[in-house]
């Protein structure tokens, strides 16, 4: 009776695992076909913009924006968003401490000498964070030196 049984469960596990082993195969080639061999791109342009607020003898003080374009599959009608938005101080200054309202942005100079503060406005970005990118820093270069060239 108990080689029987022992039969009997044998036979019963190798069913089991044979089923558990096919499942299993089965789950992992669903996965497999949900994988996306082509991953949509997407790009991410980046634009300074920036305005006179306010001139002081050599000193301005600039409104200085990043807007970033996203450009891809997910974004068929190119999205253009403002992700930062802070004053900036140009020129011949006295260095004092500005204060403005935005606590979740630090306050800094740029390697210009140009000392970036808040204007109490709220972007997902922070200006000075951003203008530590190299590609970014150049094109506020060229967005603050072609306003105050044109003005």
């Amino acid at each position: 009776m108990k080689t029987i049984q022992l039969k009997f469960l044998m036979v019963f596990l190798l069913i089991f695992t044979i089923f558990s082993y096919s499942n299993e195969t089965l789950i992992q080639d669903e996965i497999i076909q949900n994988i996306d061999l082509h991953p949509k791109k997407v790009n991410a342009y980046f634009e300074v913009e920036s305005d006179i607020i306010s001139i002081d003898g050599d000193c301005y003080t600039v409104n200085v924006r990043v807007y970033r374009t996203m450009i891809g599959d997910d974004y068929p009608d190119t999205t253009r968003k403002l992700i930062a938005n802070e004053n900036v101080q140009v020129g011949d200054w006295e260095k004092e401490k500005k204060s403005g309202g935005n606590r979740h942005c630090e306050s800094g100079y740029l390697p210009n000498g140009d000392f970036v503060y808040s204007n109490s406005t709220t972007n997902p970005e922070c200006l000075l964070e951003l203008l530590r990118n190299e590609d970014l820093y150049k094109k506020y270069l060229i967005s603050v030196n072609t306003l105050l060239l044109g003005r």
